[in-house]
């Protein structure tokens, strides 16, 4: 008599060719649809088409202008080159020190081309946590002479920052 070795399998689990079946037929069908993802939408701006069916690459324009002026957050940066911000940041800091005399301060940039004065045009305030106080600025800067008025804070480091800066017209 001859015994059977093999495990008996039940026969109500799935067999594994229905099994590698179901898995390759999930695969396919995860691969079909991450293909129709990318397949365009007929919003897509693709470009002109040329005869033979292809997508033409158009040409870029690469010449830089200075018609527009790069955005900034910096406010001094649209009157005064950046090299000129120290000997600002710094004459508007004893200018506008509330236990100093309150009168103008002038500046030179050591690396720029900038000159002019500073001097407040208010008393010093309390904005929450820093000292503010209103000032205006005359000088030559980036597009040759200038005035403006803005707002400079000090934060508890002792730091000035220009909050607010409107330029005006150069008397």
């Amino acid at each position: 008599m001859r015994v059977d070795k093999r495990p008996r399998r039940d026969p109500n689990a799935a067999s594994p060719l229905k099994a590698s079946r179901s898995a390759r037929l999930a695969a396919l069908l995860c691969a079909g649809l991450a293909a129709a993802c990318t397949a365009g939408t007929p919003f897509e701006d693709s470009g002109p088409v040329s005869k033979a069916g292809a997508v033409a690459a158009e040409p870029v324009d690469e010449m830089t202008t200075g018609s527009i002026k790069p955005a900034s957050d910096q406010p001094l940066d649209h009157v005064l080159a950046r090299a000129d911000h120290a000997a600002v940041l710094t004459a508007l800091g004893a200018a506008l020190d509330p236990q100093g005399a309150g009168g103008a301060v002038t500046w030179t940039a050591a690396g720029g081309q900038g000159r002019g004065e500073a001097r407040p045009t208010a008393t010093a305030r309390m904005e929450g946590n820093e000292i503010c106080r209103a000032f205006a600025l005359d000088g030559a800067g980036l597009d040759g002479k200038f005035a403006a008025t803005g707002t400079a804070c000090r934060n508890k480091r002792g730091d000035w920052r220009v909050k607010a800066l409107t330029p005006g017209k150069a008397g």
